[in-house]
């Protein structure tokens, strides 16, 4: 995993990318049932298939979701990741990820749809499809032309944003920056570039859907690694939160997806708020976001009611070890299952906290610990043995 250095390959039909079928539907964390899903889900579902032209209203795509006439399937579980409540149909572009080692390794993810229409919001109305249809149109096009032939290399970027204050996750305003500064002068003299330059600018988390698939060509790395408990996956899709691990890579485990603790906005509540959502807390699961909080003190002061007392101390607790290609600051990364029992204590994830009812969107951001009997189970399909740092058995960690 350390070994691998991600590069921004370019963009592509997500169908020419990797192996999604004709009338599928990705979307985050496990594995779904139609009629199971949330309704922010549903939402996002039914505007990619109007943008697909698979139905010619809402409720005729809804129709046709709810029957099980779209195949619905877990974007991780074919090399991508999803933000939030956000689905990825055939005909999307999406931001190609490769190792500059091994080429072989990719991941891919969605581009990062804004602050005020975007898909991972799970909303349905006209002015998200609009958007969608401009992002994975016109927008796409001018960024092809502008991603040079050899890539960029994505470490240095998260280096330079941890130390500007990014936790790579639910802060990349300097990444995304210091990524348009490297398109800027490729975008000078293409066709309506002046428009896409806008956009990135004013998208703060414009680097973090690179940085998701990214992070998911790392964790590919370590794949079908026999006997490894090390964390390959990582989400939720709202009613559901789960995890993959090295030595079962065909298997998610779950739990019920519960509502981070999170700061909201006026006027609404934890009753609003949809379970833990989003394929966003592979970023975490690596060893930043909420696990990089010493980075990151705007982070640190916004969600500083629900920040847990032990954040600070998690990552030397129960990451593997320092990354080498950061240069810039030191971030340990490698999360296991055996580490989590080791310790009996589970990483925090930064996630978005979406409206229950698909009406509102974004209500809120905060902390999600996922809990330990998540690892145990995984951990027990493996058949490894962890020691506790307290000297407990097994038996007494879960």
């Amino acid at each position: 995993m350390e070994n691998v250095r991600p590069v921004w390959n370019g963009l592509m039909r997500a169908d020419q990318a990797i192996p999604i079928g004709e009338r599928m539907l990705l979307h985050a964390g496990p594995p779904v049932h139609p009629k199971k899903m949330a309704k922010a889900v549903i939402n996002s579902a039914v505007m990619a298939i109007l943008y697909e032209g698979w139905a010619n209203n809402t409720e005729q795509a809804q129709k046709i979701l709810l029957n099980g006439d779209v195949v619905l399937k877990p974007a991780q579980d074919l090399g991508a990741a999803v933000p939030l409540a956000s689905v990825l149909s055939p005909s999307m572009s999406v931001m190609v990820v490769i190792d500059e080692n091994n080429p072989r390794l990719k991941g891919v993810s969605t581009i990062n749809g804004g602050m005020k229409h975007a898909l991972r919001l799970g909303l349905c109305n006209p002015d998200v499809l609009d958007h969608l249809r401009w992002l994975n149109g016109a927008f796409s096009e001018v960024v092809r032309e502008a991603v040079p032939q050899e890539g960029i290399s994505l470490i240095p970027i998260a280096d330079f944003g941890l130390s500007e204050g990014d936790d790579c996750h639910g802060r990349t305003q300097a990444s995304t920056s210091r990524l348009l500064d490297q398109l800027r002068n490729r975008l000078t003299g293409i066709a309506h570039a002046r428009q896409a330059i806008d956009y990135i600018e004013n998208t703060p988390p414009f680097f973090l859907n690179l940085w998701m698939a990214a992070v998911k060509t790392i964790m590919e790395a370590a794949k079908n690694l026999e006997g490894g408990s090390i964390i390959t996956a990582m989400g939720g899709n709202g009613i559901e939160f789960g995890i993959k691990i090295a030595g079962l890579p065909g298997r998610w485990f779950t739990v019920p997806a519960a509502a981070p603790d999170a700061v909201y906005n006026s006027g609404v509540t934890s009753k609003n708020a949809l379970g833990a959502i989003g394929d966003s807390a592979l970023v975490d699961a690596f060893g930043l976001g909420a696990m990089a909080l010493k980075f990151a003190p705007a982070q640190r002061q916004l969600f500083e009611p629900v920040i847990p007392h032990d954040a600070l101390t998690l990552p030397e607790q129960l990451l593997a070890r320092s990354h080498g290609g950061f240069v810039r600051n030191e971030v340990m990364f490698g999360l296991t299952a055996t580490r989590v029992l080791e310790t009996n204590s589970s990483l925090i994830v930064s996630l978005g906290v979406i409206d229950i009812e698909g009406k509102q969107g974004r209500i809120g951001g905060g902390i999600y610990r996922p809990p330990v009997q998540l690892f145990s189970a995984a951990w027990q399909a493996t058949g490894l043995h962890p020691r506790s740092r307290r000297g407990n058995t097994p038996r007494d960690i879960y």
